[in-house]
């Protein structure tokens, strides 16, 4: 009896001890260390859909650049509506030494400027993708590597199915709170509904990040980015896309420095402390000017690097042969030896690194 009543007591006591969660190393990416310092990252990806890592492409353009990365870009999509972690592309980063940093990208197909058939970001919310998402954050905790994401790249932008006017639109009174609009207010809630499950999993290793497009559509004000904005608890980083043209002769020419500046006030409007990087920039190469590219990456580069926007502390470089045929938009940095060499010249400063910071 006294053996009987021993070993139920100590079942008690071993069930009864919350026993500490299996959580990764807090390891989030900070800003450089040293004002005026930058990161240097890009995406190296060739593929249509933007997904496909190797250690060529990598080795490849930072050939091209002279200068390693501090990250590499790439997306990770929902196809099908299932979450599935990208342990391969991961793994292929990791062995560049660069960090990984990943658009996640909530769509079932690649399709854009339509609702998607099967994920919305009220089901986000209510956990339809709970299970899958829970695997995808216990196998980042587990990878014991410091991992950056942006749920929903360029949140303010039509063209993805993540936006707010697929998601309710500018309505205010079909979700949540009345004086916001339903359509950002849902994707808000999704990505503050991801972070939480991540954290939940003990995957402490990420680095969040909202990403804006200064190409906003609708121009709407119920779209703008500070609606998106799950909050500075959720968020460390801010994104920003800056484009030059994308098509040849089909579009105005925009010069970052102007576009950017323009943009800054709504930037603001989501945080005035987080720190900015540029996600995305690129242009294409001018049919009929064959310098202006070259001059377009200088501006761009020269202007991050002079401090008026000092929150800027990182740029990615869409290294993408573009989606027409015969390379008709190609953002390479090597779309032109001119433009190669402004790239070059500009990347070469010491304050752009190749090291990043990370949080002990």
């Amino acid at each position: 009896m006294k053996l009987l009543l021993f070993s139920s007591l100590l079942l008690f006591t071993l069930s009864s001890q919350a026993l500490p969660p299996h959580t990764a190393k807090s390891l989030t990416v900070l800003p450089p260390a040293q004002d005026g310092q930058l990161y240097h990252g890009a995406f190296t990806d060739n593929s249509e859909e933007e997904n496909h890592v190797t250690l060529e492409n990598i080795h490849k353009f930072e050939q091209l650049a002279t200068k390693k990365v501090a990250w590499v870009y790439f997306s990770n999509h929902w196809l099908n509506g299932r979450v599935t972690f990208p342990k391969e592309a991961i793994e292929t980063i990791k062995k560049s030494g660069a960090i990984p940093y990943i658009r996640m990208t909530p769509w079932s197909r690649q399709e854009e400027e339509v609702a998607d058939p099967v994920i919305n970001m009220q089901k986000v919310i209510d956990g339809n993708f709970d299970s899958d998402l829970k695997a995808w954050a216990r196998q980042a905790r587990d990878s014991e590597t410091a991992l950056m994401i942006e749920f929903g790249p360029e949140a303010n932008g039509s063209w993805f199915p993540w936006n707010g006017i697929w998601n309710g639109g500018s309505k205010r009174t079909d979700y949540g709170d009345p004086n916001w609009p339903d359509g950002p207010e849902r994707f808000r809630d999704a990505y503050r509904h991801v972070v939480d499950l991540f954290r939940t999993e003990g995957a402490h290793n990420i680095t969040w990040i909202l990403h804006i497009d200064t190409s906003q559509y609708p121009a709407a004000e119920w779209n703008d980015p500070k609606y998106y904005y799950p909050g500075d608890d959720y968020i460390d980083w801010i994104g920003i896309t800056v484009y030059g043209q994308q098509i040849p002769n089909d579009e105005d020419w925009e010069e970052f420095v102007p576009k950017l500046t323009r943009y800054m006030p709504k930037i603001d409007a989501i945080s005035k402390t987080k720190p900015l990087m540029i996600s995305e920039y690129a242009a294409i190469e001018d049919p009929n000017n064959s310098k202006r590219k070259a001059k377009w990456i200088s501006d761009a580069l020269n202007f991050v690097m002079s401090g008026k926007i000092p929150r800027i502390r990182a740029a990615t470089y869409w290294h993408s042969g573009g989606w027409l045929p015969n390379g008709k938009n190609n953002f390479k940095i090597d779309s032109s030896a001119a433009s190669l060499k402004a790239y070059q010249d500009a990347i070469s400063d010491p304050r752009w690194i190749s090291t990043v910071r990370l949080s002990k």
